[in-house]
């Protein structure tokens, strides 16, 4: 089976906020950083109350729960747009050449093989460590945070799209055996 796509800019940026959002690694540091300030102020609150010599105003305790609210609220969205400069700044820079380009994708029974004007790539199906399906596109991933990046618009019928998804299923299943 054979493909062709254009990968674009907004294509990688979507690829890196979902990895961004599901890998576990970054959903942990990315809750810690969310919740650990927010902690931190509320038992530094919480130890002055506990302290009888210490006269806690509301006038303290009201704006620190405002930062913690809005630090809460705010942070994944810092975080996000962190997301988006810096494969912004990867494209401005041209690390991402060889991907925001012309592919030719074809699944032979041993690999898949990727085209571009950069060269040729073959990730056998022993490699590929999982299969990723959104509403606009399909990851393959091939290591923890690379993957091939297919929009799904690329298919010209459900019937070719999940034709596709089986090939790759059946012949990934057929390599781990």
């Amino acid at each position: 089976m054979n493909i062709e796509y254009q990968n674009t800019a907004e294509d990688l940026l979507h690829l890196n906020l979902y990895h961004f959002q599901q890998s576990p690694s970054f959903r942990k540091k990315r809750l810690l950083f969310q919740y650990s300030v927010p902690a931190i102020l509320i038992v530094g609150i919480l130890i002055l109350v506990l302290i009888p010599s210490v006269n806690v105003s509301i006038l303290i305790v009201l704006p620190i729960g405002f930062v913690c609210v809005f630090w809460i609220v705010y942070m994944p969205r810092v975080l996000r747009r962190n997301v988006t400069k810096q494969v912004e700044k990867m494209y401005v820079e041209g690390q991402v050449s060889d991907t925001i380009c012309r592919h030719k994708l074809s699944l032979t029974p041993e690999a898949i093989v990727d085209k571009t004007e950069y060269g040729k790539i073959q990730t056998p199906w022993s490699d590929v460590q999982r299969l990723i399906t959104t509403d606009r596109y399909v990851f393959i991933y091939i290591s923890d945070a690379l993957a091939h990046i297919i929009p799904r618009n690329t298919f010209s019928s459900e019937e070719k799209y999940q034709e596709f998804l089986d090939t790759i299923k059946r012949r990934c299943e057929r390599a781990r055996n």
